[in-house]
């Protein structure tokens, strides 16, 4: 398939909303993954131009939380050190290591 037969959606809103306006894009998609959206979006009963920006939205916000995950993840991973290294020295101590 040739890039321009590849299926596209186009975004399109230039009206204002808000103090802004929203910004218009073409997306393309394969057709395997063009036959998706179009299906997961109806089975949700939203538009497919809906379902780009959703998880546009989506994925910004994984993104921007990410960095505060890791430092949790960090954060628990040294408490679970901590606690592994108790566990290891009282086994010691009882001579079961």
């Amino acid at each position: 398939m040739a890039p321009s037969d590849t299926p596209s959606l186009i975004l399109v809103e230039s009206r204002p909303s808000g103090r802004s306006f929203v910004h218009e894009t073409t997306v393309r998609f394969t057709d395997e993954l063009w036959t998706r959206v179009r299906h997961t979006s109806a089975r949700e009963g939203i538009s497919a131009a809906q379902y780009v920006r959703d998880a546009t939205v989506a994925r910004i916000a994984v993104e921007e939380h990410a960095p505060l995950l890791r430092i949790e993840v960090t954060a628990a991973l040294r408490a679970l050190d901590r606690r592994t290294e108790q566990i290891e020295h009282a086994l010691r101590r009882h001579g079961l290591r």
